[in-house]
């Protein structure tokens, strides 16, 4: 993620909804950016405030209470995944955020996935029952009709490899099956 990000280099301020703890709203202030974080859940943002020293927001990423251009740019960590409006939530990212979104998702292509259903399937795991998983093209299809009328450019990596298998930051899709998770940007010159 941070690459992706760091390639933009008006970032300098972002929003992380759907922070819980703030662990990665603490990373996103370690590698230089100005974070905020926003969670609808009382009891998570209770936690992440003896955490992280920063802002902290409590809020529905359905309406997020920003002004318009409110943060040079919005990241969402394995949240968007279970948003029951996401369109809405794409729209409104748009509008707080000033150059661009970072997804980091799980990938719906992965072996890890079958795993997730089996565990479902015995009541081992029920955190992943109301997720809806995104591939690289669904997600992108999604965007599309969230923001019809506008230009972005859009890039992503996978993550979850081992280090000797070849990345080509999106370009093989064989990669974005293999990968666990993958990190997706959207950004344009401004929103």
């Amino acid at each position: 993620m941070e690459e992706l990000i760091k390639q933009d280099h008006r970032v300098k301020t972002l929003l992380e909804f759907g922070c819980g703890t703030t662990r990665f709203t603490r990373w996103w202030h370690e590698i230089g950016l100005e974070a905020t974080g926003g969670d609808i859940s009382p009891f998570m943002l209770a936690q992440g405030v003896q955490l992280f020293d920063g802002d902290l927001v409590m809020a529905d990423s359905h309406h997020m209470p920003f002004k318009d251009h409110s943060f040079d740019a919005l990241a969402f960590v394995t949240t968007f995944e279970y948003y029951k409006n996401p369109i809405q939530v794409i729209q409104e990212a748009v509008r707080v955020g000033k150059y661009g979104i970072i997804f980091g998702m799980m990938n719906r292509n992965t072996p890890k996935l079958l795993r997730r259903k089996v565990q479902q399937v015995f009541g081992r795991n029920n955190y992943y029952v109301t997720a809806h998983f995104y591939t690289p093209a669904s997600l992108e299809a999604l965007v599309a009709e969230a923001l019809p009328d506008r230009k972005y450019k859009i890039e992503w990596n996978a993550t979850g490899l081992p280090k000797w298998f070849p990345k080509n930051n999106g370009k093989s899709p064989m990669v974005i099956s293999l990968g666990s998770t993958f990190n997706y940007w959207m950004s344009n010159g401004s929103f």
